[in-house]
């Protein structure tokens, strides 16, 4: 699926973009350098098929997203009308309320790579799921909400595997019963810590080394798919903001909360104490918003009560 560089939408036409330098990283220690790569999981509670549904419109810049379409670098693997079809699929085979019916992935890009590279990596990412029978739709953003060069990877997988019906539509694997003999079924993809160690150095880190040294692209160092210690960074990982608060500005500032100062005293080396201590400041301050909510939904239950008492 191309990029939409035939539309009519110019850099900076509804906001201000920054200055176009590359985003700084702190990642490259004398065994590689690591990267960001998350894996996060929809399902029937938290949102569904629709929910996966209306994030293939943030990734590909369109419908209420479309302020932001200069940011799109390129688009490919399953169409959304494809996708749609294949997570409702998903979510009709996933009968549990937690039951997974899609995984989001955000990964970084290197940005010594030009956009065909890029577009490179993300077809063998998207390649080893659309393998593994899972139908994949990704995008790749050149810059952050801020302006900055920062190309990173999403991608909407479907958790199950599908497979074509005789009519065109899809049909997924029915999801395993959970703690049952013999239940059957199939885990969704990527289940656990070891699979996503597994995919973050087998898949992600191959395809970025791999199309590099295909090209003849010098990167800064090996992109290592392990952790901050295994590349001999010594320093406490960052914290990230979830990916929810990314697309609600009002949520932003509330999960936010004591992460900067968390994040500005990791870049100081010999700042550990102040680390321990800015992550304890922001559990204090979430679970005093958690005691609050409670103390106000009890007040709010109270009054009613009050209230229908009198009547």
């Amino acid at each position: 699926m191309p990029a939409r560089a035939d539309e009519e939408w110019t850099p900076g036409r509804y906001r201000e973009v920054a200055a176009r330098a590359p985003k700084a990283s702190g990642r490259v220690g004398i065994g590689g350098r690591t990267f960001h790569a998350r894996v996060t999981s929809i399902t029937h509670a938290n949102g569904g098929a629709r929910r996966a549904a209306d994030g293939l419109d943030y990734d590909a810049r369109v419908e209420r997203h479309r302020s932001r379409a200069d940011e799109l670098e390129s688009e490919g693997g399953q169409g959304r009308a494809e996708m749609r079809a294949a997570l409702t699929a998903c979510a009709d085979a996933t009968t549990r309320k937690n039951g997974v019916v899609a995984r989001r992935v955000i990964a970084e890009l290197p940005f010594e790579m030009d956009a065909d590279a890029r577009r490179a990596v993300a077809e063998r990412v998207a390649g080893w799921f659309e393998q593994e029978g899972h139908p994949t739709h990704w995008a790749v953003h050149a810059r952050n909400g801020k302006g900055e060069d920062q190309p990173h990877l999403h991608m909407t997988v479907a958790a199950r595997r599908c497979v074509r019906r005789a009519d065109g539509g899809w049909e997924a694997a029915p999801a395993g019963r959970s703690g049952v003999k013999g239940g059957g079924g199939a885990k969704p993809v990527l289940a656990g810590p070891a699979a996503l160690r597994a995919w973050r150095r087998a898949v992600v880190a191959a395809a970025i080394n791999d199309v590099a040294a295909e090209r003849g692209i010098r990167l800064a160092a090996a992109w290592h798919g392990g952790r901050l210690a295994e590349t001999g960074i010594e320093r406490p990982a960052k914290r990230r903001r979830p990916e929810v608060a990314l697309r609600a500005p009002e949520r932003a500032r509330a999960d936010d909360r004591g992460l900067g100062a968390l994040n500005a005293a990791v870049d100081r080396e010999d700042a550990v104490d102040a680390v321990r201590e800015a992550r304890a400041a922001h559990v204090a301050a979430r679970r005093r918003d958690v005691a609050a909510a409670r103390q106000a939904a009890r007040a709010a239950a109270a009054a009613r009560d009050a209230a229908a008492l009198r009547t």
